[in-house]
């Protein structure tokens, strides 16, 4: 044997156990090679990889994190919260990370049928009866009423969901000013690669029954855009949305409705700040009953316990009719405030008492619609996965 063939002949003695001892790890390979994927952004290998790896050895958490991460960043949302939970569970080095990305707003909720039932008591200063005369003194009063809501949403793919919703508005004395609408939207988004944006396609209708004001079927298309960033802490969004309107029994207010909005949501540890404006527009057959709108909000959110949060918001706008004068007599602009402060006390699981308080302020040249309004409410809610 020459001195080189020994030479070689050695080297492969030293390194066969090492060889071995790699051959019989095959689940760490996988990690590893699932790892370096990531790195180099091949998320289809990497669900691969950690599919090896899970089939070796069940155990190996991290490639839950791993697969969990990958599904987050090709947007395959559901799949995504199933092995980022899994992995939070174990207590693992990366559990952290894996919180962070379940909490990120942009990803839909896991379950395929989310609902909500709400019923609560308000009380309310300012109540109108529509069948009395302007100037009768029994017009207005105060009352008291109950108030139910609920909304169901299903998901039927990863980009297209169902929202069904819907109040109903009953005072106790004065029925008169009771109301009642309901809504359904198919939602259809789509999200980037990173998981870091979303745009949002809904197409809906509206009908709201009100014994105040008239009735109104609305039809609308709406499309939105939300995005995060530094890193996932700030959620922004910006949508416009085109529809129609239509009075049954009063044909001259139908008509063309757009809407321009927008805004942000800023999160600090338990403290969540948002703020948002827009701009609306209705152009109605008659033409002196056409107006634009615009307004806005601003509010805070504290998560003040594990079972309690509360917030305040404010919110103004401003209403201009276009030669309103031509139908009553009398040219009209509105200014409207309001403030609210709400609470949400967490009485278990899915089950919710909400408390608030809200005063508005409108100041309008029409002298009916020219009042201050104090409600007080509290609702007991009730949320189903």
């Amino acid at each position: 044997m020459s001195k080189n063939t020994l030479t070689l002949f050695m080297a492969f003695m030293l390194m066969a156990p090492i060889f071995c001892a790699h051959a019989q790890q095959p689940s760490l390979s996988a990690l590893d090679r699932a790892e370096l994927a990531y790195l180099d952004g091949d998320y289809a290998a990497v669900v691969r990889y950690t599919n090896d790896a899970l089939n070796d050895n069940p155990g190996a958490h991290e490639a839950f994190f791993l697969r969990g991460a990958a599904y987050w960043k090709t947007g395959k949302w559901s799949l995504a919260h199933k092995d980022l939970a899994t992995y939070a569970e174990t207590g693992g080095e990366f559990e952290q990370e894996a919180q962070s990305l379940l909490k990120q707003l942009v990803t839909p909720p896991a379950s395929r049928l989310r609902s909500e039932v709400r019923a609560g008591v308000l009380y309310s200063d300012r109540v109108v009866r529509p069948n009395k005369p302007i100037d009768d003194p029994d017009r207005e009063s105060e009352d008291l009423g109950t108030r139910f809501g609920w909304a169901i949403k299903t998901q039927s793919h990863e980009w297209l969901s169902i929202l069904y919703r819907g109040t109903h508005l009953q005072y106790l004395e004065v029925s008169e000013a009771s109301w009642h609408n309901e809504a359904l939207d198919a939602i259809a988004t789509w999200y980037t690669p990173t998981g870091q944006a979303s745009v949002e396609w809904r197409v809906g209708g509206e009908y709201v029954r009100r014994d105040a004001g008239p009735d109104i079927w609305r039809i609308r298309s709406r499309a939105d855009t939300t995005w995060a960033i530094a890193p996932q802490r700030h959620i922004g969004w910006l949508g416009f949305e085109l529809g129609y309107d239509r009075y049954p029994f009063d044909d001259d207010f139908s008509g063309q409705t757009w809407l321009l909005n927008g805004g942000m949501e800023h999160y600090f540890s338990r403290l969540t700040l948002f703020w948002d404006a827009y701009v609306l527009g209705h152009d109605a057959k008659e033409d002196s009953l056409s107006f634009t709108e615009n307004g806005g909000r601003i509010g805070i959110a504290f998560v003040a316990t594990e079972k309690l949060t509360a917030g305040t918001s404010l919110r103004a706008l401003n209403a201009e009719f276009d030669r309103y004068e031509r139908v009553f007599g009398i040219d009209r602009s509105d200014d409207y405030y309001a403030a609210e402060l709400w609470a949400r006390f967490h009485l278990g699981p899915g089950w919710a008492l909400g408390p608030y308080l809200e005063y508005t302020t409108n100041g309008s040249s029409f002298e009916s619609l020219d009042f201050d309004r104090t409600i007080f409410g509290v609702d007991l809610v009730l949320n189903l996965l």
